[in-house]
């Protein structure tokens, strides 16, 4: 797999459907929404879906102090924040997916793998 350099990555890289390949739990945290669903859905335009919960998610850069984009989710209730580690991409195989490891400010960690056009979600 090839990363993709941090300067990079867009809202494009990340928009569509990804499910979890895995999650780690910070021993702080009993639980943690965005690690209890199934399909995360990023779409154009910076609406969120993810099984029941929903709201609005965007990236944003300082590079000045660190080089990673910072991905925030936005809900009515709350907001998360996770710097991308990981935006990873096969480009010529149709077995590999696109991966993106986000480590979350509450010391979370999402590996999210891509879905392909049209694969049941």
């Amino acid at each position: 797999m090839i990363s993709r350099r941090f300067e990079e990555i867009t809202p494009e890289h990340i928009s569509g459907h990804w499910r979890i390949k895995s999650s780690t739990l910070s021993p702080q945290v009993s639980s943690f929404p965005l690690a209890d669903v199934t399909m995360h859905n990023f779409r154009v335009g910076g609406t969120y879906e993810a099984d029941s919960i929903s709201g609005k998610w965007h990236i944003e850069r300082n590079e000045e102090i660190i080089p990673n984009p910072i991905l925030f989710f936005e809900f009515p209730d709350t907001t998360y924040s996770a710097m991308i580690t990981r935006l990873a991409y096969m480009p010529y195989s149709s077995d590999k997916r696109d991966e993106l490891i986000l480590y979350f400010s509450n010391g979370c960690e999402l590996v999210l793998e891509k879905m392909r056009e049209g694969e049941n979600q």
